[in-house]
């Protein structure tokens, strides 16, 4: 339980930073990239913000950050251990989350987190080292009622970095 109350707590951190980063009037930072991250949540279309949605590769290459956000909703993946192309099982090593905030007016009271550390893969296809492209599917869970959760399925994402 503790591991899940952490990873909610670093996916509302990401959530906050990409909100601000959404705020900027400064234009696109051309180092964050570029790209597509598709998917179906519960049988609604997601489908990510182009100019927000990112990789980050950090610890000398070895933790991969995928994050996806569109209005007030997020898919993000954390990857440690990363070793290139390949299948990542889900697990407290290797998570995925769902986050969305269902009322704009009070984000931090209204927002839920599913995360997954056992239910779900990502599938990387191709790492050109400039742009990573797969495919994802994983169930998240509500850490705050074990018995709410969220099936993300058919997920894609194409992204340069």
């Amino acid at each position: 339980m503790k591991t899940i109350k952490k990873l909610t707590f670093l996916f509302f951190i990401s959530l906050a930073i990409i909100a601000c980063k959404s705020d900027d009037d400064g234009g696109d930072n051309p180092s964050n990239g570029e790209g597509s991250l598709t998917a179906t949540v519960d049988g609604n279309s997601f489908e990510s913000d182009p100019s927000l949605t990112q990789i980050q590769i950090l610890n000398n290459g070895n933790v991969v950050a995928i994050t996806g956000p569109k209005a007030q909703e997020t898919i993000q993946f954390n990857i440690n251990g990363y070793s290139g192309v390949g299948t990542y099982n889900m697990s407290p090593s290797n998570v995925a989350s769902y986050g969305i905030v269902t009322d704009p007016n009070d984000p931090q009271g209204s927002a839920v987190a599913y995360v997954s550390i056992s239910d779900g893969e990502l599938n990387i296809s191709e790492d050109t080292g400039s742009n990573m492209k797969g495919t994802f599917s994983f169930v998240g869970t509500n850490a705050e009622d074990p018995s709410d959760t969220v099936t993300v399925t058919n997920g894609a994402f194409n992204i340069d970095y």
